[in-house]
């Protein structure tokens, strides 16, 4: 395969015009996408009865007993919460976290369960810091087989707030560190043939979050990072092999300052906040039926349908009720 690196090093030269095709040429165009869709379609019946008998029929949960998960941002919160669920699947787990006090009574509360897990001070933004954290796990608890991208950082900050390292920050730790984890963890899976890489987005990957724009976008940039992987790692030959599961949670009761904040708006007392243990039980049953994707709550795609479905006046007045009073207007 030609090397795709060179080709931007290369003086820029027009390419040539395409031929316009003839009348019969865009027949046969037609016939044969005719004939490719009803291959297409040949081909998905069995995917679709398999789907049907999925919505009628309980899913088989898979088991992990005895597999090893690493889960970033462990120490506190919903990571805190998907280690202790984790665990008591019969998991080990690694748990990493800038907080190392936290990461250590967090493993320590796992080993009660008679599992092995050991604690890990990381900055998963900085790419040495993972390598150096992949050989170490290895060395003390053996190959990773589930690897949980939960670490982030939410400061709610406008586009013109904050300085270019608080942005950097937020679009390192929320986004690039996915790249860094993946890239040295995948590694293994692919060759031992077996894991699942589990992200945690937000809503706000789903619908954007004005005056949250550096949060927001590293939440659309999970998204997308996970969609791409998924592909990827199909188009790779490991699709039954290897599985990736992103879950688009709306807040999560956790950080003390950000809820006393939140909780005398009306979007807390229409929607009050997700408690931790829910949201794990939720995001781990998710991987173990090994779904693409969900949402906390499950209700919100319907919604999202219906929502964006009224006139983008009333969408507007909408988000004017249930956002502008928490976050005041930027003074410029």
């Amino acid at each position: 395969m030609e090397d795709i690196w060179s080709l931007g090093k290369l003086p820029y030269e027009a390419a040539k015009p395409f031929k316009k095709k003839s009348i019969t040429d865009n027949m046969k165009s037609l016939l044969q996408f005719c004939l490719d869709l009803l291959k297409f379609l040949i081909l998905t019946i069995p995917i679709l009865a398999k789907y049907l008998k999925e919505i009628f029929a309980p899913p088989e949960m898979k088991r992990i007993a005895g597999q090893l998960a690493l889960v970033t941002g462990g120490g506190n919160g919903l990571g805190k919460a998907i280690c202790i669920r984790l665990a008591k699947e019969g998991c080990n787990v690694a748990v990493v976290d800038v907080d190392l006090p936290a990461a250590e009574r967090v493993a320590g509360d796992i080993k009660s369960f008679g599992i092995k897990s050991k604690a890990y001070k990381v900055d998963v933004s900085n790419y040495e810091e993972v390598r150096n954290l992949s050989q170490e796990v290895e060395d003390d608890l053996g190959a990773v087989d589930i690897l949980v991208n939960n670490a982030g950082v939410m400061p709610v900050i406008s586009l013109m707030e904050g300085s270019p390292k608080d942005i950097e920050k937020i679009l390192s730790v929320n986004l690039t560190s996915h790249f860094w984890t993946v890239r040295v963890f995948l590694e293994s899976m692919i060759r031992r043939r077996k894991g699942h890489i589990l992200a945690i987005s937000s809503l706000s990957g789903l619908d954007a979050a004005g005056r949250a724009v550096a949060y927001s976008a590293s939440k659309f940039g999970v998204r997308g990072f996970m969609e791409a992987l998924r592909e990827e790692i199909r188009l790779n030959g490991n699709g039954g092999e290897i599985f990736t599961t992103t879950i688009y949670p709306y807040f999560i009761s956790t950080r003390k300052d950000l809820m006393e904040k939140m909780q005398k708006t009306s979007l807390f007392q229409r929607f009050p906040p997700l408690i931790p243990d829910d949201a794990a039980d939720i995001a781990v049953d998710a991987m173990l039926e090994n779904k693409i994707s969900i949402t906390i709550p499950t209700v919100w795609p319907i919604s999202r349908v219906i929502f964006k479905c009224l006139p983008s006046r009333i969408q507007d007045l909408v988000r004017e009720v249930l956002v502008k009073e928490y976050i005041p207007r930027i003074q410029l």
